[in-house]
């Protein structure tokens, strides 16, 4: 029955929608719609694949209902799956704001914030900037390591082979002596050397 309800709402604003996106291309003002308006219009909006469009409205009702997370968790999503990690982790701090135990926004700014340090380290690298402060490395390679274990500071490559060795190391052939294998004799004999002489006050065996 929702699902039926949400359908008929997204028919209805769909032609608002349209509207809309020409009032936005030629400038004209347009009073601002309540939360519930704003929602449909974000739904209408990515059925039409206007992702601007969409984040606008989600914005409007961010607005509308400061109180409400779910604005905010949906530009999160559209932000990261826009490739915007700066935005997307704007966007899931305000979720987390109003509800620090959101799953979703956790994971949303944990991969945000690591693609856009990825990111920046990149920059850096490529347009030569000044090197960053090693006490600031230092933690951000502590928190990778505390966070998603060692494993993630070793390139795949390097982990792939690692473990190839491992596991032909755990295939080959152990060697063991046999049960009834005596102790290997004088090796200075074996080498066809003089026995050492016996110590002084020592008498030798006949």
């Amino acid at each position: 029955m929702r699902r039926v309800e949400s359908t008929a709402r997204t028919a209805l604003v769909l032609p608002l929608v349209a509207t809309l996106a020409a009032c936005a291309s030629l400038g004209a003002p347009r009073p601002a719609p309540d939360y519930a308006t704003s929602l449909d219009e974000a739904d209408a909006a990515l059925t039409l694949g206007r992702t601007d469009l969409a984040v606008s409205a989600l914005e409007r009702a961010a607005q509308a209902d400061p109180t409400r997370k779910d604005p905010w968790l949906r530009l999160a999503a559209l932000h990261a799956q826009a490739e915007r990690p700066g935005a997307a982790a704007q966007a899931a701090e305000e979720v987390l704001r109003r509800d620090p135990a959101d799953a979703d926004a956790r994971a949303l700014l944990l991969n945000s914030s690591l693609r856009l340090a990825t990111a920046t380290l990149e920059r850096a690298r490529r347009e030569k900037w000044a090197a960053a402060p090693r006490a600031d490395l230092d933690r951000l390679v502590h928190a990778v390591r505390a966070t998603v274990g060692t494993d993630a500071l070793v390139p795949e490559a390097v982990r792939e082979e690692l473990a190839t060795l491992r596991a032909r190391a755990e295939k080959a052939p152990k060697c063991t002596p046999p049960k009834d294998a005596k102790p290997a004799g004088d090796p200075f004999r074996a080498l066809g050397a003089d026995e050492p002489a016996p110590e002084k006050g020592e008498k030798k065996d006949k």
